[in-house]
């Protein structure tokens, strides 16, 4: 009768303990995310600008109405960076998740990008304006904005 009791306990034990392993594993943790919108100055939303978590491999696109969000948080403290052609970068340091996601709308600034005249030809090879066979037009970056 001993030994049936012996058994009966060191397999409740047993079977204790592995459910206690099972719910303490990471994959049953909490997780959390980062979520937001993107605007301009305008309040007009940023496409596809880059948000990034620094220091890690995790990140997002903003979609065409200027939403991210990035998922499967863990708490801690956080940097991020927000990226897009045309934008000032815009970094937000020390984020801190503790117990809930969070939420974070972001105004970018827009900043002019100056580059050379691009010259458009359907020539061969490249040409230089004055090798030209035929009239070409130079246009300014001026004449392509709104």
């Amino acid at each position: 009768m001993k030994d049936l009791r012996l058994k009966y306990c060191l397999f409740r034990s047993a079977y204790s303990f592995t459910l206690l392993l099972l719910y303490a594993s990471p994959s049953h943790s909490q997780s959390y995310s980062i979520e937001g919108r993107i605007t301009d100055s305008r309040n007009k939303p940023v496409q596809y600008a880059n948000v990034v978590l620094i220091g890690t491999s995790l990140g997002d696109a903003s979609d065409e109405n200027g939403l991210f969000e990035i998922s499967n948080l863990t708490p801690g403290t956080y940097n991020l960076r927000f990226s897009a052609i045309g934008y000032v970068t815009h970094n937000l340091e020390n984020i801190i998740i503790k117990d809930s996601s969070l939420v974070i709308d972001i105004t970018m600034k827009e900043e002019v990008i100056e580059s050379e005249a691009v010259v458009v030809t359907s020539g061969k090879y490249e040409q230089k304006k004055s090798e030209l066979p035929v009239s070409a037009e130079l246009i300014n970056g001026e004449d392509f904005l709104e």
